[in-house]
């Protein structure tokens, strides 16, 4: 499994544990009881998020889905103990930072775990995640959450936040192509023309978090890494008469889309000899969850089997497509973990920027982050979209984002409900898979590349012959366009130089 589950009886009732007496506790759990006393508890500790104790004080019998964090076994200090050596694959890379992060969980969270088996009973879900040092549960009564507020190993509890995709404007429901000609946003970065020199994007994998992928699609069902390479996860909460569906599927738009931008045939896919492989993150209603998400996450860094058996690093994909977020240009840490772990194995993160704009500092996380390429989006004129998000970010005013721009205005691309049917939308998340595509070329060129290699490469090769900007631009590079919009032919031919 991705997710450790734990359900084991450890501690005997009546037990005095890391200084909870357990006798009342499990009186309080029985009685449903909240004292006063217990919701002054919680916020003395300084552990409980402010948001979810606003949450317990207006409703203290509620069930609370939380997120826990260690105070010991920060995850950026064991990626930093990391050293890899010249010729370690990305293999080898990424079974090494799981392997290090596995370790380290399994020792920080262990007295956590350990108490919280013996409320099994208490709560619905009990989830372990390594890629974070972070333990989901799922329905905490509030005198459990209180209780955790004072073991000696919890950091911080927070809220179990809701994430959504970045929500892509359909223009045209159903549109029609036009006697085979491509997509504007392939042709204005003129990834056709390294097309015609051999290059496609094969034998690289990119995986796509979002709502899922049409697999049965004339332009994508040709490029699907398969189910023997691991090449789809359902990580959607359901119900248990409901359980995640085990081959590929969208049931709302935006993965199928977005997948086509990335690497779908028929001209509509920067990188037409890519691979896909997908995490299903965001629900029919483009909605997702912290931990939902995390499970995603975890499985690009080792992806398995549908049911979760059969983990292998080997088969991490190249680059990872991200349209998802929030409007917060504040990164958490668990991400910032994440995406960290990502960058030890030699896996490309790139994300949307936001659909925010057009005002200055209108950044989303996790495209906030700079361990990240985020992308605005333009249109057809190479001016930056009203809509695409801004810098710069708050915490870091002298640093630029987004770091790049791409087509995202009136894209046309795969449908998820019709097989041979392609539909128009607008945003970051279009820009964001043009640039996946594009990192997916300059691997194929290069496979040397790095993050590093590739970044410089993506902006020096830059297009700067751009149209209007905002305030928030000026010198290159700027807070509208980053470096400026993407020139495939351009990066290509510096990648196979390098």
């Amino acid at each position: 499994m991705i997710a450790k589950i734990f359900f084991v009886v450890v501690l005997a009732s009546g037990a005095l544990s890391h200084g909870i007496d357990e006798t009342e506790l499990r009186a309080q759990l029985r009685n449903n009881e909240v004292p006063e006393e217990m919701l002054k508890s919680m916020k003395m500790s300084m552990k409980v998020e402010a948001k979810l104790l606003e949450q317990i004080k207006w409703n203290p019998q509620q069930k609370s889905n939380i997120m826990i964090s260690m105070s010991k076994g920060d995850v950026s200090s064991v990626l930093d103990s990391l050293d890899f050596p010249e010729d370690a694959t990305r293999g080898e890379k990424a079974q090494g930072v799981h392997d290090a992060l596995n370790a380290n969980s399994a020792a920080s969270q262990s007295g956590v775990l350990n108490f919280l088996s013996s409320y099994s009973s208490s709560v619905r879900k009990v989830e372990s995640f390594y890629i974070t040092n972070q333990i989901y549960v799922e329905g905490a009564p509030t005198p459990l959450v209180n209780a955790l507020s004072r073991h000696p190993d919890v950091a911080k509890i927070e809220d179990n936040h809701k994430i959504h995709l970045i929500d892509g404007t359909i223009t045209q429901e159903s549109v029609s192509r036009q006697n085979g000609k491509n997509a504007w946003g392939v042709d204005h970065i003129k990834a056709p023309e390294v097309w015609n020199e051999g290059t496609r994007g094969e034998n690289i994998v990119v995986c796509v978090i979002d709502t899922g992928v049409n697999p049965n699609h004339e332009a994508l069902k040709d490029n699907y890494v398969g189910a023997d390479k691991n090449g789809w996860y359902d990580a959607t909460s359901r119900f248990f008469w409901q359980p995640p569906r085990t081959t590929p599927y969208d049931d709302q738009s935006h993965g199928t889309h977005c997948t086509g931008s990335v690497l779908g045939t028929r001209g509509i896919g920067v990188a037409p000899g890519a691979k896909w492989s997908a995490c299903k993150a965001l629900d029919r209603f483009g909605s997702g969850s912290n931990n939902v998400l995390l499970k995603c996450m975890e499985w690009a860094l080792c992806p398995t089997k549908p049911d979760g058996t059969g983990k292998d690093c080997n088969l991490a994909p190249h680059v990872v497509s991200n349209s998802w977020g929030s409007n917060s240009d504040s990164v958490p840490k668990n991400y910032e973990d994440a995406i960290g772990a990502w960058r030890k194995a030699d896996i490309i993160p790139v994300f949307a920027a936001g659909n925010s704009g057009s005002k200055c500092q209108t950044m989303g996380s996790p495209g906030a982050s700079f361990q990240v390429i985020a992308v605005g989006a333009t249109d057809s004129g190479a001016s930056i979209a009203d809509f695409s998000s801004r810098g710069p970010v708050s915490s870091a005013p002298s640093k630029i984002k987004p770091e790049i721009s791409g087509p995202g205005v009136k894209i046309v691309s795969a449908k998820h409900n019709d097989d041979t049917g392609y539909t128009e939308m607008s945003g970051t998340s279009m820009a964001c898979p043009h640039v996946a595509g594009l990192v997916a070329l300059m691997l194929n060129a290069n496979r040397s590349l790095k993050y590093d290699n590739i970044t410089t490469i993506l902006y020096e090769s830059a297009n700067r012959e751009v149209g209007k900007r905002s305030t928030c631009g000026g010198t290159w590079p700027n807070n509208d366009y980053g470096n400026g919009i993407i020139d495939a032919k351009e990066a290509i031919r510096r990648a196979k130089s390098s």
